[in-house]
């Protein structure tokens, strides 16, 4: 039988809580996610490792409980060499971060005054998430050691991700394009503002847009940079799919209007592909997920 350690993880968790949306949750994906998972690892192992009845507790058959304890101590074996590994290299002198532009520019960058007044943390490098590459690509390429991002959480094997906090988006416009677009019969037809085509935040733009049953015909203007597309649906150039938290401003000073549409909220996340030991670089990471969790408070 060959397993993924992802799927081993996920098994192991669901067979704590007995619960696949309890543990969706907790774990930052999706239900449907962890139904994959656990569904293409009965299919490895032979049979059916839960018993899953509506309105009741998912619990582990007899082919799921034997695999439970080899899972446990196959995930304990690859921790432990994953340590000694990490104990027997370099100790981390510049902690690579990664994260893309809004969180760069407004959430990182800012806080490095604040970072460089702590003791024994490692030097700070951070790296702007390029159209195109994936977080997770830059994690397994050794180009960054943690990411952070907004969006769906990675599902892929050997990521852990960590949901910090819910983020608010809305469509918004200038006033006199608000006022326009309020009487036009279909949202669709107005100009919109995007990302930088086929890009990460450019996919995650068109899934919040699709969910509202939107799928814009006028592009006016794309850009990979969160600041210019603020400033160009200032200038009403188009609609565009903003943060809360980065629209407020523009807001009170009469800038904008957000559109009354229910936008869901997305989540910001960590993702990392290795354990962290040296107690410095915990310290540096504590530091960086308290600053990113408190803007999306």
């Amino acid at each position: 039988m060959r397993f993924t350690f992802r799927q081993l993880e996920i098994f192991v968790e669901v067979a704590k809580d007995e619960n696949f949306r309890l543990s969706a949750d907790r774990l930052g994906i999706s239900q449907p996610t962890i139904s994959n998972h656990i569904r293409a690892l009965e299919e490895r192992a032979g049979g059916k490792l839960f018993d899953r009845r509506r309105g009741s507790a998912a619990r582990l058959l007899p082919l799921g409980r034997e695999l439970l304890v080899e899972a446990r101590k196959l995930l304990n074996s690859a921790d432990k060499v994953a340590r000694a590994g990490q104990n027997s290299g370099p100790p981390i002198q510049t902690l690579k971060v990664a994260a893309g532009d809004f969180i760069l520019d407004y959430v990182l960058r800012p806080a490095l005054k604040d970072y460089h007044r702590l003791e024994g943390v490692p030097d700070i490098e951070l790296i702007a998430a390029t159209p195109g590459r994936t977080m997770t690509a830059m994690l397994d390429e050794g180009m960054a050691d943690i990411c952070f991002f907004t969006g769906a959480a990675p599902d892929e094997p050997g990521m852990r991700a960590e949901r910090l906090c819910a983020v608010s988006v809305g469509l918004y416009a200038s006033p006199a394009l608000a006022q326009t677009v309020a009487a036009a019969e279909r949202l669709d037809d107005a100009p919109f503002i995007l990302a930088a085509q086929n890009s990460p935040t450019d996919r995650w733009f068109m899934t919040v847009l699709g969910g509202l049953g939107l799928a814009p015909r006028h592009v006016a203007a794309r850009s990979q940079y969160p600041d210019v597309i603020l400033e160009l649906v200032c200038a009403g150039k188009g609609i565009g799919l903003l943060f809360d938290d980065m629209a407020r401003p523009r807001v009170a000073a009469g800038q904008l209007l957000r559109l009354p549409l229910r936008v869901p909220s997305s989540h910001r996340y960590m993702v990392f592909a290795r354990n962290f030991t040296d107690p410095g670089v915990l310290r540096s990471i504590a530091f960086l997920r308290k600053t990113v969790r408190t803007l999306g408070g």
